[in-house]
């Protein structure tokens, strides 16, 4: 990835939407206490979360209309493996860019990244309990 895409992701908030409240996601930051408790109470084996959106594959722009059959294969996808999901949006700092996506509870780090993969993403948010928000290469 380059320095440039490396930057957009850093400068960007990832907000999920847990049932009304939001909760923003940043790189290097721990994860906000809403999305500590949301995980402590769904009771899965292990504390591990992901940030992954189908939309405009490697940073590649697509119609509305694509990206949203993107994101409803994506969603089919989630619920083959029964992966808890929320609706998440990344939001670049500037205000000029936003992208759907989805926090996904109980994913581990390699299934985060074989999921970014077959999306055709640069890179996936990764969070596990006790450690910060990471990004983590699918390239």
């Amino acid at each position: 990835m380059s320095n440039e895409l490396i930057k957009a992701y850093l400068n960007t908030s990832y907000v999920v939407n847990m049932a009304g409240e939001d909760a923003a996601i940043r790189v290097g930051q721990d994860l906000p206490e809403a999305v500590v408790r949301l995980v402590q109470s769904m009771g899965v084996g292990t504390f591990e979360v992901a940030v992954i959106t189908a939309c405009n594959p490697h940073s590649r722009r697509l119609s509305e209309a694509e990206n949203q059959s993107r994101q409803g294969v994506l969603a089919e996808l989630l619920g083959w493996h029964r992966f808890p999901i929320f609706p998440a949006t990344g939001i670049g700092d500037e205000g000029d860019w936003s992208e759907p996506g989805f926090l996904i509870v109980g994913v581990s780090r390699s299934m985060a990244v074989s999921i970014g993969r077959c999306c055709q993403q640069n890179a996936v948010i990764y969070a596990e309990a006790g450690g910060p928000a990471e990004l983590v290469s699918c390239v």
